[in-house]
């Protein structure tokens, strides 16, 4: 992998907040996600294929992506582990989709979406371009992390609730504790618990370290009550969750 576009090098053209390629990606991520509202009335054999396949096609890249990096000699432990708001996401969502695990898809759904929203719309791909293909696995990453929870929503009448707001960030707290001993431990900074990015962010116009940390967690908490709002919010008006046969709800 001396070069090329499976190259640790990047390409020519460099990645473009909002450029053309940046604007296509979108484009193509937006209507393949809005392309399973037209799976409608289709049998639940056709439904529960769909879903497997994007199962497998999220689990798939992400393995992709760690054999590249291993391959390019840029699997480092700062960058890699299984820390991440969405490779949490990424790996719940696959296993929530397919055991019916209310915890996992809840997870999915609040941090999976919102997380994978962000990073679609402010992609940290440096240099990496179109003509690398990191530029196209991100997005084929971020765009399956939000499709999984979509097709729950649309398609087995998954239903964000209260309790799962809840739970949701009991598990975003636990996960921020993992991410700071695993960040003391190898020098990493997950969930930017320990320091802010070295980049420029919206976590510069927060108070310094460890300040920030119970701001980002109301504003976690204060996205999730607005993502929740939609389904539960009305008393007596909610949207009941349809319980497809042979769920497990061991997840609460």
């Amino acid at each position: 992998m001396a070069g090329g576009y499976f190259s640790a090098k990047p390409p020519a053209e460099p990645f473009r907040l909002f450029g053309r390629a940046h604007l296509v990606a979108l484009g193509v991520v937006g209507g393949g996600i809005a392309a399973l509202g037209c799976l409608r009335g289709q049998s639940p054999e056709t439904l529960a294929a769909v879903k497997r396949g994007l199962v497998v096609a999220t689990f798939a890249q992400e393995l992709f992506l760690h054999g590249w990096r291993a391959a390019t000699g840029r699997w480092t432990l700062t960058e890699m582990l299984p820390v991440h708001a969405c490779t949490w996401a990424l790996w719940l969502g696959g296993v929530g989709a397919l055991t019916g695990n209310r915890t996992m898809r809840d997870y999915s759904y609040y941090l999976g979406i919102a997380g994978a929203m962000q990073a679609l719309l402010t992609p940290d791909l440096a240099e990496y371009g179109p003509g690398n293909v990191q530029f196209a696995q991100f997005f084929a990453s971020h765009g399956l992390i939000v499709a999984l929870p979509v097709h729950l929503l649309l398609h087995e009448g998954y239903r964000p609730t209260w309790r799962g707001a809840a739970r949701t960030l009991g598990v975003l707290a636990g996960q921020a504790v993992l991410a700071y001993a695993v960040n003391e431990r190898v020098g990493s900074n997950y969930l930017f618990v320990s320091r802010k990015p070295p980049t420029a962010s919206l976590l510069d116009r927060l108070p310094p370290w460890p300040a920030y940390i119970p701001v980002l967690y109301t504003l976690a908490a204060g996205g999730i009550a607005v993502m929740t709002v939609p389904f539960a919010g009305v008393p007596g008006q909610g949207l009941r969750r349809r319980r497809p046969a042979g769920e497990n709800v061991s997840g609460g």
